[in-house]
C-alpha cells in the first residue's frame, strides 16, 4: 500500500503542477524552431500570393463585364442605325398615300418607334435650337424673318440619339 500511496502522491503532485502551470513548456532544439518559421513564412507568402491573385480575378471580371458591356452597347447602336433610314422611309410613304392605306402603314412606323423607344433612341429636338454642329448637319442657310441667326428654323431629315450617342445629326436649315 505504501507504493500505491507513493505513486497516488506524484500523480497528485504533477496535477497539482499542472493547475498552477508550473509545467515545463516542450523544449525544442533550435532547428525545429527555425523550421516552424520557415514553415510560417511560406504560409504567409501562400496566403499573400492568393490575396493577390483573388483580387486580380476581381478585377479581370470588372474589366471583362465593362467591356461585355460597351461591346453590347455599341452592337445595338450600329443595329438601331440601320433601321433609321427604314423609319424615314415609312414616314415618306405615310405623306403620300391614301387613307385607307395609311392604317397599316402607320401602325407598322408606330411598331418601329416603339422599338426605337424601348432600346432608349430618341428622336433629336432641333427645330428653334441653336446650331450646334456636334447634333446638326446644316444644308442651307436662309433669311427666316423673326428668327435669331444662327438657329434651325427648318429640319430636312430628322436625327437620333442612343443615350447620349450621335446616331444621325440632324439635317437642317439655318437662319442667316
Amino acid at each position: 500500500m505504501s507504493k500505491k500511496r507513493e505513486n497516488d502522491g506524484v500523480v497528485n503532485e504533477n496535477v497539482n503542477e499542472r493547475a498552477r502551470g508550473e509545467v515545463g513548456e516542450p523544449v525544442f532544439d533550435e532547428s525545429a524552431n527555425d523550421e516552424i518559421l520557415k514553415l510560417e513564412g511560406e504560409l504567409n507568402e501562400a496566403k499573400s500570393g492568393y490575396l493577390r491573385l483573388a483580387a486580380d480575378f476581381d478585377n479581370y471580371k470588372k474589366r471583362n463585364n465593362a467591356l461585355n458591356a460597351a461591346l453590347r452597347e455599341t452592337v445595338t447602336a450600329d443595329i438601331i442605325e440601320e433601321f433609321i433610314p427604314l423609319a424615314d422611309n415609312y414616314e415618306l410613304a405615310l405623306k403620300y398615300l391614301d387613307e385607307k392605306s395609311k392604317v397599316g402603314v402607320t401602325m407598322i412606323y408606330k411598331q418601329l418607334i416603339d422599338v426605337f423607344s424601348r432600346f432608349n433612341v430618341k428622336e433629336m429636338e432641333v427645330l428653334g435650337q441653336p446650331f450646334n454642329p456636334v447634333y446638326h448637319d446644316a444644308v442651307e442657310s436662309v433669311d427666316a424673318p423673326g428668327a435669331e441667326q444662327g438657329t434651325v428654323t427648318d429640319i430636312m431629315q430628322k436625327g437620333y440619339m442612343f443615350g447620349d450617342k450621335v446616331l444621325r445629326c440632324a439635317m437642317v436649315k439655318v437662319a442667316k
